[in-house]
Protein backbone atom coordinates (compact mmCIF):
# COMPACT_ATOMS: atom_id res chain seq x y z
CA UNK A 1 0.00 0.00 0.00
CA UNK A 2 3.07 2.17 0.56
CA UNK A 3 4.77 1.72 -2.64
CA UNK A 4 0.89 2.51 -4.52
CA UNK A 5 0.73 5.75 -2.25
CA UNK A 6 4.59 6.68 -2.68
CA UNK A 7 4.05 6.24 -7.03
CA UNK A 8 0.58 8.03 -6.94
CA UNK A 9 2.03 11.03 -5.38
CA UNK A 10 5.12 11.04 -7.36
CA UNK A 11 2.82 11.04 -10.73
CA UNK A 12 0.34 13.94 -9.12
CA UNK A 13 3.52 15.89 -8.17
CA UNK A 14 5.20 15.70 -11.84
CA UNK A 15 1.69 16.29 -13.77
CA UNK A 16 1.36 19.39 -11.51
CA UNK A 17 4.71 20.71 -12.50
CA UNK A 18 4.23 20.32 -16.52
CA UNK A 19 0.63 21.44 -16.42
CA UNK A 20 0.53 23.89 -19.05
CA UNK A 21 -2.29 27.23 -18.86
CA UNK A 22 -3.54 27.89 -22.17
CA UNK A 23 -5.92 30.55 -21.40
CA UNK A 24 -2.28 32.36 -20.86
CA UNK A 25 -1.45 31.52 -24.56
CA UNK A 26 -2.54 34.21 -27.34
CA UNK A 27 -1.54 35.64 -30.67
CA UNK A 28 0.82 38.77 -28.73
CA UNK A 29 2.83 35.73 -26.51
CA UNK A 30 3.58 33.87 -29.71
CA UNK A 31 4.96 36.54 -31.45
CA UNK A 32 7.01 37.89 -28.98
CA UNK A 33 8.59 34.30 -28.59
CA UNK A 34 9.37 34.32 -32.36
CA UNK A 35 10.97 37.97 -32.37
CA UNK A 36 13.27 36.52 -29.29
CA UNK A 37 14.20 33.48 -31.07
CA UNK A 38 14.96 35.86 -34.26
CA UNK A 39 17.18 38.31 -32.50
CA UNK A 40 19.81 35.17 -32.04
CA UNK A 41 19.37 34.38 -35.48
CA UNK A 42 22.54 31.60 -36.35
CA UNK A 43 25.75 32.85 -38.53
CA UNK A 44 25.20 31.07 -42.17
CA UNK A 45 23.35 30.13 -44.02
CA UNK A 46 19.92 28.80 -42.45
CA UNK A 47 16.43 28.78 -42.93
CA UNK A 48 13.83 29.57 -40.17
CA UNK A 49 9.99 28.93 -40.95
CA UNK A 50 7.57 29.87 -38.22
CA UNK A 51 3.77 28.94 -39.41
CA UNK A 52 0.83 29.56 -36.98
CA UNK A 53 -2.57 28.98 -39.10
CA UNK A 54 -3.88 26.08 -41.13
CA UNK A 55 -2.55 25.16 -44.81
CA UNK A 56 0.60 27.17 -44.90
CA UNK A 57 3.01 26.26 -47.31
CA UNK A 58 7.09 27.62 -47.34
CA UNK A 59 8.78 25.82 -50.86
CA UNK A 60 12.27 26.91 -50.66
CA UNK A 61 15.25 26.07 -53.47
CA UNK A 62 17.98 28.08 -52.14
CA UNK A 63 21.81 28.34 -52.27
CA UNK A 64 24.31 30.41 -50.83
CA UNK A 65 20.80 31.94 -49.01
CA UNK A 66 19.64 32.83 -45.33
CA UNK A 67 15.70 33.62 -45.33
CA UNK A 68 13.90 33.89 -42.31
CA UNK A 69 9.94 33.23 -42.61
CA UNK A 70 7.11 33.50 -40.75
CA UNK A 71 3.41 32.74 -41.62
CA UNK A 72 0.74 34.09 -39.08
CA UNK A 73 -2.62 33.13 -40.83
CA UNK A 74 -4.22 30.56 -42.96
CA UNK A 75 -3.43 29.23 -46.74
CA UNK A 76 -0.48 31.60 -46.89
CA UNK A 77 1.84 30.32 -49.88
CA UNK A 78 5.87 31.04 -50.06
CA UNK A 79 7.63 30.31 -53.11
CA UNK A 80 11.67 31.00 -53.28
CA UNK A 81 13.78 30.11 -55.84
CA UNK A 82 17.62 31.82 -55.49
CA UNK A 83 18.61 30.20 -58.40
CA UNK A 84 21.87 31.23 -56.81
CA UNK A 85 23.96 29.58 -59.67
CA UNK A 86 26.95 32.78 -59.43
CA UNK A 87 27.49 32.16 -55.55
CA UNK A 88 26.25 35.95 -54.89
CA UNK A 89 24.96 35.53 -51.04
CA UNK A 90 21.84 36.74 -50.47
CA UNK A 91 19.76 37.33 -46.98
CA UNK A 92 15.80 37.71 -47.03
CA UNK A 93 13.20 38.48 -43.98
CA UNK A 94 9.16 37.32 -45.38
CA UNK A 95 6.45 37.93 -43.03
CA UNK A 96 3.06 37.52 -43.74
CA UNK A 97 -0.18 38.14 -41.53
CA UNK A 98 -3.59 37.49 -42.49
CA UNK A 99 -5.45 34.81 -45.03
CA UNK A 100 -4.38 33.38 -48.70
CA UNK A 101 -1.48 35.56 -49.04
CA UNK A 102 1.37 34.71 -51.68
CA UNK A 103 4.62 35.93 -52.50
CA UNK A 104 6.52 34.20 -55.18
CA UNK A 105 10.64 35.20 -55.58
CA UNK A 106 12.59 33.97 -58.34
CA UNK A 107 16.63 34.55 -58.41
CA UNK A 108 18.59 36.91 -56.10
CA UNK A 109 20.55 40.04 -56.46
CA UNK A 110 22.62 42.55 -55.20
CA UNK A 111 19.12 45.04 -54.75
CA UNK A 112 17.45 42.13 -53.03
CA UNK A 113 20.45 41.44 -50.88
CA UNK A 114 19.10 42.08 -46.64
CA UNK A 115 15.32 42.85 -48.18
CA UNK A 116 12.28 42.76 -45.72
CA UNK A 117 8.80 41.93 -46.82
CA UNK A 118 6.45 42.39 -44.73
CA UNK A 119 2.76 41.38 -45.90
CA UNK A 120 -0.69 42.74 -43.78
CA UNK A 121 -4.23 41.99 -45.12
CA UNK A 122 -5.73 39.46 -46.85
CA UNK A 123 -5.61 37.99 -50.71
CA UNK A 124 -2.53 39.76 -51.71
CA UNK A 125 -0.10 38.30 -54.24
CA UNK A 126 3.27 39.77 -54.51
CA UNK A 127 5.72 38.47 -57.70
CA UNK A 128 9.31 39.92 -57.43
CA UNK A 129 11.69 38.57 -60.41
CA UNK A 130 15.75 39.33 -59.75
CA UNK A 131 17.18 38.74 -63.55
Amino acid sequence: MKKVSFIIFFLFIKSSLIAQDFNLINSNNVLDFIYRVEENKPIGYYSSIYQIGNNNLANLLMQNSTISIQQVGNQNVLLFNSGNADGVYNSLDVFMRGNQNMVEIIGVNSISNGMSLEIFGNNKTVIISNR
